[in-house]
Order: structure tokens, then sequence, then C-alpha cells
């Protein structure tokens, strides 16, 4: 949800916008911030996928014992 959040304030206009109708309110509130705002919630998904990547790497080497 963070990418697609993030692509969707920094490119406008694409098809993935549409899915801002669900949430119109909080759209107008983060849309006028634009990339002020979408370049952090990438930079939050990119954590989110390293952390994950760890976490069931953890997992996978600690089921073995």
């Amino acid at each position: 949800m963070a990418s697609l959040a993030g692509v969707t304030l920094i490119w406008r206009g694409t098809i993935l916008g549409r899915m801002w109708a669900i949430n119109a309110p909080a759209y107008r509130r983060a849309g006028t911030f634009g990339k002020t705002v979408g370049i952090p919630f990438l930079l939050l998904c990119v954590t989110l996928v390293i952390a994950a990547t760890g976490w069931f790497g953890h997992r996978k080497t600690c089921a073995r014992y």
C-alpha cells in the first residue's frame, strides 16, 4: 500500500490514481504535498521489503533446528 500511495502521489494521472476514489478526503490532504510525501512512502516500502526479507530468512534458518 505504501508503494501504491507513493507512486500515485509522485506520478499523477496514471490508471492507479483511480484507487483514491475510495478515500477522496485522504487524497485531498496528501495530494497537496505530492512528491514531498510520495518519496518517503516509497522509502518506507523499500524498508519494509528489506525487513520482511530478513525476517523470512531468519525464520527459514530457525526452522532447521
